[in-house]
């Protein structure tokens, strides 16, 4: 990991302007806050895959909450 890191350290950024770079910028952080999301919606999902809605509702619906609370903010970083 470290050499990676040191390597894209050493990397010329695909920007030559202020504004090529907060859009660059921009784009990097909106990929990951999305990857992070998706990464979290995932754990939930497979979560609830493992929990019986019957006997466990209070946790299934606190799931679906939160599925739909991930989704709105995916959706508010994309711009839509």
């Amino acid at each position: 990991l470290q050499r990676v890191a040191d390597e894209l350290a050493a990397s010329a950024l695909p920007a030559s302007t202020e504004d090529e770079l907060a859009r660059y910028s921009q784009g990097v952080i909106t990929g990951a806050l999305d990857r992070t999301l998706t990464f979290e919606k995932n754990d939930l999902l497979a979560e609830m895959r493992t929990i019986d809605p019957e006997s466990d509702r209070a946790r299934f619906a606190e799931i679906q909450q939160r599925l739909v609370s991930l989704e709105s903010d995916r959706r508010a970083i994309r711009g839509g």
